[in-house]
């Protein structure tokens, strides 16, 4: 019995260890989508800049 249960006290360490890996990948995926969440609000930002800026555009080319 002494070799099974020295099998099972090797193996936990490694799951614990790609518990922390994996841990790790979620934590730099979560990093990334915020970083691509914050690069679509700048993106949507400037789109409605863009858009208000050519509406006043054209207000002001049909007044004259």
């Amino acid at each position: 019995m002494a070799p099974t249960e020295e099998a099972a006290v090797t193996a936990a360490p490694s799951e614990s260890a790609e518990q922390k890996a994996s841990s790790e990948n979620v934590e730099s995926t979560d990093k990334g989508m915020n970083s691509v969440i914050w690069i679509l609000v700048v993106v949507i930002i400037i789109g409605i800049a863009v858009v208000i800026w050519l509406l006043k555009k054209k207000g002001k080319n049909s007044e004259s």
